[in-house]
């Protein structure tokens, strides 16, 4: 196994986990609107679910994409560091920032939300 491909490997992992971990937060918040709002929620379900999906498909474009900048050798090396190193944290970001919209937008909305792990609010 080449070197290049070891750092990638703990990488994909840490990403992999962060996506199961936003998608598992995206479902209880929908199973608790749904609980609160049945029948609305059957009714906005095409505009609700793609945007319980928007923080776990942060780190699915980054696994899809990283890899083919990579091989495309379109960027220069500074910019593949930047998009290996910082890519994750900027996907981390962004996908707690939707997340901190999603859990403020169900409390305005009065659904009460349980406490689970890492909540930022």
């Amino acid at each position: 196994m080449a070197f290049s491909l070891l750092w990638r490997l703990p990488v994909l992992l840490v990403l992999a986990v962060l996506t199961a971990w936003f998608g598992f937060r995206a479902l209880v918040h929908m199973a608790f609107l749904f609980d609160r709002y049945p029948f609305g929620t059957f009714l906005l379900a095409p505009v609700l679910m793609p945007f319980a999906a928007l923080p776990p498909l942060c780190f699915v474009a980054l696994i899809v994409y990283v890899p083919r900048l990579w091989r495309a050798g379109a960027l220069s090396p500074a910019w593949l560091g930047f998009l290996a190193l910082g890519g994750p944290v900027v996907a981390l970001a962004v996908a707690m920032m939707i997340d901190l919209l999603h859990i403020n937008l169900l409390r305005l909305s009065a659904v009460p939300l349980p406490r689970l792990p890492f909540d930022p609010m």
